[in-house]
């Protein structure tokens, strides 16, 4: 049975998870925490992955139901540096000793 239906929607709306959590990993890097203004910064910094993800959002079930084993690999391991680096971004702080 061919494929026809690939994996870049999926793989755009993973990206853009990806890039929403790298931009608050980013924000939590100074004090530890993230704001509600740093919040809304981080969704208006990754806004523009957000709309190639939006558009092809009817096509995941689609693709997901019909993955190669080759795509089913590489959305997986995509979709483990995004729970990774959410992981980071909500773990607890981590207190530090002074010199």
């Amino acid at each position: 049975m061919d494929n026809k239906y690939g994996i870049e929607e999926t793989l755009d709306m993973i990206a853009y998870f990806q890039s929403l959590a790298d931009e608050m990993l980013e924000k939590k890097k100074d004090d530890g925490k993230i704001s509600l203004g740093e919040l809304i910064t981080s969704l208006m910094t990754s806004a523009p992955d957000a709309f190639p993800a939006i558009i092809g959002v009817d096509k995941i079930d689609d693709e997901l139901m019909e993955l190669s084993e080759e795509e089913r690999k590489t959305v997986l391991k995509s979709l483990l540096t995004v729970v990774r680096t959410y992981g980071k971004v909500f773990s607890k702080v981590q207190l530090k000793a002074t010199e």
